[in-house]
């Protein structure tokens, strides 16, 4: 079986989508229904409009986050020979 790594972005690539993903955030926002998660943004400082459910997320809520984000974790598949870690380490089957 052939083995191979794969990346699709190049660094440049992947910066520009973080910089996007974070202006999408803060900027347009996205749709939350649950009033649980929308008070939950309110209380760490995201920008609220609670009858369009639109919540804003400032960039150092982002950075917060996933500075507290596990660094590694495992996709697991119904067979364990095929369970990927993430970011991953090894070469991927192709």
């Amino acid at each position: 079986m052939a083995l191979s790594h794969w990346n699709p972005l190049s660094k440049d690539e992947e910066d520009e989508v973080h910089l996007e993903s974070l202006k999408i955030l803060s900027e347009i926002g996205i749709k939350v229904t649950s009033q649980r998660v929308i008070s939950m943004f309110k209380d760490q400082g995201a920008s609220v409009d609670a009858r369009s459910q639109i919540v804003r997320i400032p960039e150092n809520l982002v950075k917060e986050a996933l500075s507290k984000a596990p660094k590694e974790f495992k996709m697991c598949a119904r067979d364990k020979t095929h369970d990927l870690p993430l970011p991953a380490k090894a070469q991927v089957q192709g």
